[in-house]
Parts: C-alpha cells; structure tokens; sequence
C-alpha cells in the first residue's frame, strides 16, 4: 500500500496536537486560583482604586518553553514538508535543505532579486507549480495590515527565537483584566475612568492589574467584580498557550487548502 504524500505533514500535525494538550492540562494544575490572590488598595490623594496582583506560586516551570518550542518545531516542520511534497507534485526535484515554505513579513525581501538572479522566493519554491506558489504567496504575512500579527509571523519569529538563543522562560502573563461594577454602595457615581496593565506583558509579585477613579465622587463607595485570565507568556516573543493553538489551527487550514491536489 503506497504511502499517501502528506503522512509526514499530518504526523507533525498530530504531535503538535498531542504537546498542546499534555500542555494545556499541565497549566490548568499550574493556575491555582488561590496562588494568584488581588489584593485592592486606594489612594486617598489621587482617588485610584487598585488591584496588585499578588504572587504565592512559584515561577512557571522552563518544561513549559521547551515543550512549545517543540510544538512551534513541528508545526514549521509541516509546512516545510508540504512544500517539498508540492515540489514533487509539480515534477520538480527539491532540495532537501533549501525548499520551504517562505514566511516573509516583507514582500521587498521576498521577491528581491539577489547575486545569482534569484529570490528567496524562487529559491524555497523551485519545483512548485505558479498555481501553488501563488496561494503561498496569498499567505505571506505581508499581505497582512499588521505582518508581524499574522500567526505564520508569529510562528516564525518564536521558532528562531527558540532555535537560536538560550531556551525561552515562560511567564506569566493577563490577558484584558475587566471590572463589572455590581451596584452603588455609598455616593454618587456616573461613570468611571479605567487604567489596566499592558496586554501580555510579563506580570511580577504586587504588579497593578487594574485601576478605576469613580466619577464625581472617587471616594464613593461601590461592590466591584474584577475578572482576570491568565496565560503563559513565552519570551521574548511573549507569544501565549492560546496563540500557539491560534498558529496550529491556522496551519491545518493552510495544509487542508492545498490537500484536495494530491492523488
């Protein structure tokens, strides 16, 4: 039984799978509720609530980088395969080191020609059909509003991140903390102005997660739910747990695109 041309994509795939949940259960044991307390505090002078974040639990064990600089590993992987797949589906003859699939955040960079009259384009895609280099290049981050925020970007940036340096810490990171305010206890209020931490940025012991000034009165009273998410950052991308499921999905999207052409 011959073996079908994209099994090595979807073993990659799977595994990738596989280190997402093994990792996501092993976060849901990390974030303990109770180790994360908000304790609230308020400046007579100013008139701010506050809310610091108070840290009881260890840091982030590094296990958690390293398995997902395995999954970011086995999803670039995928792409590469599918490339040299397409290559041969083409009737071209690949290279096995310099055909992949280009992830550019540039289009200047992408086509440019070089020395030797090529481009990285024509380079990492020699063998494939214009048909298929062309849905490729609809992929390139560059296409994007904001490059640097397409999942392949991203994907790229904390593989080399992750292949090149030292092993990247996880942190922890909250992800839009909101305050509902449930009713007035004391005074007049008719709004209030909100300050919150920066989105994704590495969280320390006491850090201020959100802040509200009541509006007349900020010395007023009133009963306040704040609801906090938290994830786990890896740097220095500070890419999350959520982005890199974001970054799989997108990458079976792009696999399943191209598999109706393949016998």
């Amino acid at each position: 039984m011959s073996r079908h041309p994209l099994t090595a994509v979807h073993l990659k795939l799977s595994r990738a799978r596989e280190h997402i949940k093994t990792l996501d259960h092993e976060l849901r044991s990390f974030f303990d509720v109770d180790a994360y307390p908000l304790e609230r505090r308020f400046d007579e002078d100013t008139g701010w609530h506050s809310y610091h974040l108070r840290l009881l639990a260890k840091d982030p064990p590094e296990k958690f980088a390293v398995v997902a600089g395995e999954i970011v590993g086995h999803l670039r992987s995928s792409l590469d395969l599918l490339v040299y797949q397409l290559a041969i589906l083409g009737g071209g003859r690949p290279g096995r080191t310099r055909t992949q699939f280009p992830i550019f955040t540039d289009h200047v960079e992408y086509t440019k020609t070089n020395r030797r009259g090529g481009s990285h384009r024509t380079r990492m895609l020699r063998g494939v059909s214009a048909r298929h280099q062309a849905i490729i290049d609809g992929y390139q981050p560059y296409q994007r509003v904001h490059p640097d925020r397409d999942p392949l970007a991203v994907l790229k940036a904390f593989r080399d991140a992750y292949e090149h340096r030292d092993v990247a810490p996880a942190v922890l990171v909250v992800e839009r903390p909101s305050a509902t305010f449930k009713e007035r206890i004391q005074g007049t209020v008719r709004g209030a102005d909100f300050r919150q931490a920066p989105v994704r940025a590495p969280l320390a012991d006491d850090a201020e997660i959100l802040g509200f000034k009541l509006r007349p009165d900020p010395k007023a009273k009133v009963d306040v739910e704040i609801e906090t998410t938290f994830d786990i950052g890896f740097e220095p991308t500070h890419t999350t747990m959520s982005d890199l499921d974001d970054i799989r999905l997108y990458v079976e999207r792009i696999v399943g695109r191209f598999e109706p052409d393949f016998p």
